[in-house]
């Protein structure tokens, strides 16, 4: 799924070079608010009795923005991201069924980069970002049982991956736009990730990756 989604935003930038801006964007800097909300599906290993959910995103940040040609800029920006991952674990146990829903709440400064190419008033942003855990992941369940806990660190690991996005350029005034768009960000790294032996001998591994998808909303000014 992710290299389709490469392919696609690459084919993208191609057809972007082939249109020029009616204005140059070379030199031109800006700097934007940034609010994004969305959902969360992850990625990587879980045992077979448990299976991905959806949750709730956002996040929000500052991001700076400068022309380096006519059609397009270089991008770097700091967001607060709440990213939590949720299952689902559903099962027997002598005899009785179960289910459980596992949601591991955790919060991430992200350090956003990348170019952003446009043609007219739409654009495509390919580039990556670093997440920077902050303060420690929560598990809370629910369902059958309920309660909390907190992931012990050795668990869990700051995030990192790719940044893809497409949106509209909407120009209120010769300084001030608004732009809306859409935007992926698919992690590389396992966030939480466990893989013990118990005294049994019973292996269990679990090794979670960020995925969200968030509609995006930025108030720009341009210096």
């Amino acid at each position: 799924m992710m290299k389709k989604l490469l392919v696609a935003v690459g084919i993208l930038c191609i057809a972007f070079t082939a249109f020029a801006q009616e204005e140059s964007l070379a030199g031109k800097s800006i700097i934007s608010g940034q609010f994004g909300l969305g959902f969360t599906y992850p990625g990587g290993k879980v045992p077979s009795d448990y299976s991905a959910d959806t949750g709730t995103c956002y996040s929000f940040g500052v991001q700076y923005l400068y022309g380096l040609t006519d059609t397009g800029m270089i991008f770097g920006g700091l967001d607060y991201a709440y990213k939590p991952l949720v299952l689902k674990c559903e099962g027997d146990l002598y005899g009785y069924s179960y289910s459980i829903t596992d949601k591991y709440n955790a919060a991430y400064y992200d350090i956003n980069f990348g170019y952003r190419m446009y043609m007219g008033s739409l654009f495509v942003d390919l580039g990556g970002y670093y997440g920077i855990m902050s303060g420690d992941m929560k598990n809370k369940w629910s369902g059958d049982t309920s309660g909390s806990e907190t992931v012990e660190s050795k668990y869990t690991n700051n995030d990192y991956g790719i940044i893809l996005g497409i949106g509209y350029n909407i120009a209120i005034n010769e300084k001030v736009s608004i732009d809306l768009g859409a935007r992926i960000k698919g992690g590389l790294s396992n966030v939480y990730d466990i893989d013990e032996t118990d005294e049994e001998g019973s292996q269990f591994t679990m090794q979670l990756k960020n995925r969200t998808v968030s509609a995006q909303i930025g108030v720009n000014y341009a210096l």
